[in-house]
């Protein structure tokens, strides 16, 4: 299964009573629950993050769970914890496994000297791709 495949399964079995869908090349928007969602779907991390949205959509990243995107993460972590409603999940498709972070809450809560460490830890839980 590949990474775009992995995602809509993901996404339709999490937000199956999703209203108001519209998709975009690889970036989906919907509302739930009436809360607004985005999920944008990359392959490699960028280097830097998307802005925030807006203050009241919940923007998700879907990438794949490789060395190189983890790098970039820990690399531009500072970056990435300023979108408050940000999540990233990586992903290993051919495992169905994942591993999801707010970078945001988990900047307010992690120790900052055990980051990488930390970061690592999460990522090893699922096999890389």
């Amino acid at each position: 299964m590949n990474l775009e495949n992995w995602s809509n399964n993901f996404i339709n079995s999490k937000y199956y009573k999703m209203q108001k869908y519209t998709e975009h090349k690889r970036k989906k928007y919907f509302t739930h629950d009436g809360k607004q969602y985005s999920f944008e779907i990359m392959e490699t991390l960028p280097e830097i993050p998307p802005c925030p949205e807006n203050t009241t959509t919940s923007q998700n990243i879907i990438t794949l769970n490789t060395q190189k995107n983890v790098q970039i993460f820990i690399r531009q972590f500072s970056k990435y914890a300023q979108n408050l409603f940000l999540t990233i999940i990586f992903v290993n498709p051919s495992a169905n496994q994942k591993w999801l972070i707010k970078p945001h809450v988990h900047n307010l809560v992690a120790d900052k000297t055990s980051l990488k460490r930390g970061i690592m830890a999460l990522s090893e839980n699922v096999l890389q791709v």
